[in-house]
């Protein structure tokens, strides 16, 4: 009975040796900092396997780094994860490796917000529109979420539910709208005031005798308010009009406030720059138009500049003593003719007397000035008011006349080296580098007169224009940064298409010289694949490969 007693022991010490000797100690270790570049102290981590081993737990120090041990099975080799929380995301931070290793590193970063926000909120908005002769507003929630729910207070004592929601106002006014949103993996908030607009059903129009084409074309004007007036500094008078019938006007003046009516006054609360968008809607026209309006420069009187003109025969030249160039600008000939350049030149049809206006948008402040000025027809000699401009790719040169608003009947273009041309915007090619004469010929009737330049041409096509270096964040999320050097001072449009080339949005820009930041929201993109255009003049000029996340 002893023997059969020592033997038992001597198997359950044997079995209990070779238990420990088919495991080993794995060495976890690691960091853990946050997107300030800070160490981040007592943050947990976790490191699982199987059943076999279990979970391991350790803390960062106060330094954010850590340390543990783990006991697993020589065999078989199994995979193990080590994570952490992320205070930005619902999803845990997870790395893995396999047991047949000793050491093992593995560093986290986690999101730098103090006190954390809820986990992945909703980014929700809504835009609205009122039933025409009604005061009946349509809300629709943006973007689309995928089994959400839509919780609307109405900011009159009303509620809602719903995407879209439909709600009648009992009178007009000003209302504070809340919407919250509520799905599987997210909740959000977003509230924005409206405007109710009082609406009564016109009479029905006569019935047209003839048939009417409708033609969608508008304009905007911007005019700030005279000094005189209390109502501020940065307080503008914005007017819309359109050649069809304007059912309703709606402003969006840029600052994250809106308004409606074909005439509305708006004041900006902080000096910069603002983009005024208008939206003319009529029966069978939808109109938008767009705007630059510079509130806070009121210092001095943008106003105090004169315009000057030269008269040789019946051509007369137009300038500005103006340090800064006008947002926009309206010069009038007195004899029906017009023009919106800077330095125009014009022909008039007879000698005589013309009362001259030129009006400026400067800084957002309208300035008009009059002059009564006298042309005298000294014969037909002299006539050349234009001037060509030409850009240069290597030996590629494309030019453009620039003439004043006189009707021509017809141009020639003489390039230097034997070769003509009658387009109006000739492209030429060299064969060779070097110096060469051009001159445009322009006729009116008759009578011609033509201006000579001399270019140099060079095979390089490196220097001047623009080009974009970085989309950030890149896949973009709601809103994205373009990063574009420029070598001049100089305007262009940025264009985004899809993978088929259709354009979706566009953006006038200016550069300065260096490197510029364009900030451009895109929540209205889906997620996909898109390329980002620039174009300076009709010309693509660099494109951009970028994702919608």
């Amino acid at each position: 009975m002893k023997k059969l007693l020592l033997f038992s022991i001597l198997c359950f010490c044997i079995g209990l040796i070779t238990a420990q000797t088919n495991t080993k100690e794995i060495t976890v270790y690691g960091s853990v900092f946050n997107t300030n570049k800070e160490a981040v102290p007592d943050w947990n981590i976790s490191i699982a396997g199987n059943s076999a081993v279990g979970a391991v737990s350790a803390k960062t120090n106060a330094d954010g780094t850590y340390k543990a041990i783990v006991k697993v099975p020589v065999d078989p080799i199994q995979k193990m994860s080590v994570s952490t929380t992320d205070p930005c995301s619902r999803i845990p931070l997870t790395q893995g490796f396999s047991t047949d290793v000793l050491r093992t590193q593995h560093d986290f970063i986690i999101c730098a917000t103090n006190p954390p926000p809820p986990p992945n909120p909703c980014r929700v908005a809504f835009k609205f529109e009122q039933t025409k002769n009604s005061q009946i507003i349509t809300f629709y929630a943006f973007p689309e979420l995928k089994d959400a729910e839509y919780f609307w207070d109405f900011g009159d004592g009303n509620t809602g539910t719903g995407n879209p929601a439909r709600h009648e106002y009992k009178k007009a006014g000003d209302y504070k709208v809340q919407l919250r949103v509520k799905s599987p993996t997210c909740e959000g908030s977003y509230g924005s005031g409206i405007t109710v607009d009082m609406t009564t059903a016109p009479p029905p129009p006569p019935p047209p005798a003839t048939s009417i084409e409708a033609r969608c074309c508008g304009a905007i004007q911007i005019l700030s308010t005279p000094l005189s007036t209390n109502v501020g500094p940065n307080t503008f008078k914005f007017f819309a009009k359109g050649d069809f019938p304007l059912e309703g006007v709606r402003w969006d003046f840029g600052d994250g406030n809106f308004g409606s009516g074909a005439e509305v006054t708006h004041t900006y609360k902080t000096e910069g720059k603002y983009r005024v968008t208008a939206y003319l809607v009529g029966t069978d026209c939808k109109v938008e138009l767009s705007a630059w309006v510079h509130a806070g420069r009121t210092n001095s009187n943008p106003c105090n500049f004169d315009f000057f003109y030269k008269t040789d025969g019946l051509i007369a030249g137009f300038g500005l003593n103006i340090r800064v160039v006008p947002e926009k600008i309206n010069w009038n000939f007195g004899d029906g003719s017009s023009s919106n350049e800077l330095n125009p030149t014009h022909v008039y049809a007879a000698a005589g007397e013309y009362k001259v206006t030129v009006e400026v948008i400067i800084n957002g402040q309208y300035c008009k000035i009059e002059k009564t000025i006298k042309v005298a027809d000294n014969g037909p000699s002299n006539r050349c008011p234009f001037d060509f401009s030409f850009i240069s790719r290597g030996l590629e040169t494309r030019f453009s006349p620039i003439v004043s608003t006189t009707k021509y009947d017809k141009l020639e273009w003489h390039f230097g080296d034997g070769t003509t041309s009658s387009e109006e915007f000739p492209s030429h090619t060299y064969a060779k580098e070097g110096s060469y004469q051009v001159t445009l010929v322009v006729y009116y009737g008759r009578a011609s007169c033509k201006i000579t330049k001399d270019i140099k041409i060079s095979s390089l096509t490196s220097g001047g224009g623009a080009s974009i270096i970085d989309v950030s964040p890149n896949p973009v999320d709601d809103n994205m940064s373009i990063k574009i050097k420029s070598s001049d001072k100089i305007s262009g449009v940025l264009v985004i298409t899809d993978v088929t080339g259709q354009n979706l949005k566009k953006k006038a820009v200016e550069f300065e010289p260096g490197e510029n930041f364009v900030p451009w929201e895109s929540t209205d993109l889906k997620t996909g694949l898109y390329f980002l255009q620039l174009y300076i003049g009709t010309e693509v000029v660099s494109k951009f490969r970028f994702t919608k996340s």
